[in-house]
């Protein structure tokens, strides 16, 4: 799942760093790469799977394998949370893939208000017409 979303990701990204034309060729496929990787991590973040841990990290070479067994476990074990720096990254990702939705449903609104209006014209023009037709007649008539 996380890949389909990386790939949908990457392919608007990449497409939007092309058209503003501000890097290269190589450099936009890199960006795009990066952004979308942060993307990915605030959303991940962001809905609650924690994925970086202090464990993960390599320690120092000034803290000695001793004074690393001093550190309790379980502040060993705390998760590395990023969120504050990830946020608009996960605002981007959300963005990027709610927006066709978001557009999906402006546009069967504005379909519905057109069919509104268009029907008002209609009905506007049908009347207009039936009046001169009526008016013709009673000229006629007279």
């Amino acid at each position: 799942m996380l890949t389909i979303i990386f790939i949908i990701l990457f392919v608007i990204i990449h497409a939007s760093l092309k058209e503003g034309a501000m890097f290269g060729d190589n450099m936009n496929i890199l960006m795009a790469i990066c952004v979308a990787i942060l993307c990915i991590l605030g959303m991940q973040q962001f809905f609650g799977v924690r994925i970086l841990t202090t464990e993960q990290f390599n320690v120092p070479a000034e803290i000695t394998s001793e004074s690393a067994e001093k550190i309790p476990e379980e502040d060993r074990k705390k998760e590395v949370y990023l969120f504050p720096l990830l946020f608009p990254y996960t605002a981007l990702a959300l963005t990027l893939l709610l927006l066709p939705f978001i557009l999906m449903i402006a546009a069967i609104i504005q379909r519905c208000r057109i069919k509104k209006i268009y029907r008002r014209t209609f009905d506007q023009i049908m009347k207009s017409r039936i009046e001169e037709k009526r008016n013709k007649q009673t000229l006629l008539r007279k």
